[in-house]
């Protein structure tokens, strides 16, 4: 594991604003201008930024560029941030069934002397006791990492930075020059292709049709034995290419067909990549204010304005659907209610609607008590009733003995932390990319009277996000 032990940060940001053409001699410039100061100041373990401003820039572009095995990209719901970054300079890791209170404070103790725009970028596994299997193994329970390298697009300006881990002023020189040698590489950009993905020849379900409503059965009757009151069940479809995926042209043409949504990639140390379009915030911080959605039941969206209506007041009627949408409220209010003051809900339920479907949507707001954080606003609002059911404990126990997968990150929390801010979306809507293989996991809320059939035409809306990529490219979705 790479360990960044600095006890101090030392930004330095160039005055010129760069092309992405000329970023190599600009950041170069920048970096042989500071070797004599930083040989003399830094006496123990430095995390040092060196960060240019660009006139403009394409950070998905840039990455499609990149060969290191470690890639990230993010962008938020509202499209004001969007960061692209390769490389690792510090990684936070642990397996099995960590203690999350430990850890996030581990990485806040990292962050104490940093500036507020170095960010850990990373994710947590939806349930760390149950067991990993061999494709989400490299993602362990709990991985962040702060990038070697980033490029940034953002409503402030646009930015490329890298971050290193300087051990002694005698190490300065030796150690940029090394970085200034790789920098003409890393600084090139291409447009993300816009050839049409490989043909998907085969896909399969896990259940299947038939293993779904043995799987809504038995859980129909724990609702009848009192022990649960929802429960929410997911699918794993996978699909076979023709040839091995790109996954930055896949998140390009993902990116396309979903708006309103946090669009996401993790690949470390090239290993399958993690990549979605996931329409859901957990929380969001800034500074002690807090920020967090009910988003649950689902409706398609129409074809004309009066179509899309229809499903629309469907949706806001259905007596199943305001259930499960209550449940997720109720939760965010019991951590909010814990946790925080000056609660802010709504007077009444409103409508998140996205690209191929709608939720029933609420938005809160809150002031963090003094003395609680992102470790307790994790272990407590994950997983919300609209991810794992209620209770939560027994419904996250039947989750692992009804579904006949690991659902490793899908469904967990997936954001970023900085010094005095933070955001986690929902890993929904989201898929594991291996070399020719696909596999994307889509979920549908289970209470008493839903139906197997119905619940599995929420599941194939969800999962059109990824089908529509293949319409797109000419491909059959059955």
């Amino acid at each position: 594991m790479i360990e960044c032990k600095t006890e101090q940060h030392i930004k330095i940001c160039g005055k010129e604003i760069a092309t992405v053409q000329n970023a190599a001699r600009t950041i170069q410039q920048l970096i042989d201008e500071n070797i004599p100061e930083l040989t003399e100041t830094i006496a123990q373990p430095t995390l040092v930024s060196f960060q240019i401003s660009l006139e403009n820039c394409d950070p998905l572009s840039w990455l499609s560029q990149q060969a290191s095995t470690t890639r990230l990209y993010w962008s938020d719901r509202e499209a004001s941030y969007e960061v692209a970054a390769a490389g690792e300079t510090d990684r936070l890791f642990a397996e099995g069934e960590p203690h999350l209170t430990e850890l996030i404070l581990e990485l806040q103790r990292r962050l104490a002397s940093s500036s507020e725009d170095i960010r850990y970028y990373g994710g947590l596994k939806f349930d760390s006791s149950s067991p990993a299997d061999h494709d989400w193994k490299p993602f362990g329970a709990l991985l962040f990492v702060l990038p070697r390298y980033e490029m940034t697009k953002s409503q402030h300006g646009n930015t490329f930075t890298i971050n290193l881990v300087i051990q002694h002023g005698n190490e300065v020189e030796q150690q940029l020059l090394a970085e200034i040698q790789t920098l003409q590489t890393l600084c090139s950009a291409a447009p993300v292709s816009s050839q049409p993905l490989p043909i998907a020849s085969i896909r399969t379900d896990s259940p299947n049709q038939k293993e779904w409503q043995e799987i809504i059965d038995k859980s129909i009757q724990a609702f009848d034995s009192g022990c649960m009151e929802k429960i929410v069940l997911a699918r794993k479809t996978t699909m076979v290419f023709s040839e091995e995926l790109d996954p930055i042209r896949l998140l390009k043409q993902l990116k396309d067909v979903v708006n309103r949504a946090f669009h996401f990639y993790f690949q470390f140390d090239g290993t399958p990549g993690f990549i979605g379009a996931t329409p859901e915030r957990l929380y969001k911080r800034i500074g002690e204010t807090i920020f967090s959605e009910a988003v649950a039941g689902t409706r398609p969206r129409g074809n004309s304005p009066e179509a899309d209506l229809a499903f629309a007041e469907d949706l806001l009627n259905s007596d199943k659907d305001v259930r499960e949408h209550q449940f997720v409220c109720k939760s965010i209010l019991d951590v909010m209610d814990e946790l925080c003051t000056d609660i802010q809900s709504p007077a009444q339920v409103s409508l998140l609607k996205l690209a191929r479907v709608q939720h029933l949507y609420n938005k809160y707001s809150a002031t963090l008590k003094k003395g609680y954080g992102d470790a307790d606003l994790l272990e407590r609002i994950h997983p919300t009733p609209a991810v794992g059911g209620v209770p939560k404990k027994e419904a996250i126990r039947q989750i692992a003995a009804l579904e006949p997968f690991d659902r490793g990150w899908y469904a967990g929390p997936i954001g970023w932390l900085s010094r005095n801010e933070s955001e986690f979306a929902v890993g929904i809507r989201s898929a594991l990319m291996m070399k020719n293989q696909l596999h994307i996991y889509t979920g549908a809320g289970i209470v008493k009277g839903s139906e197997a059939e119905s619940e599995w035409e929420e599941i194939e809306n969800k999962l059109g996000s990824f089908l529509a990529i293949q319409q797109v490219n000419g491909t059959e979705n059955a």
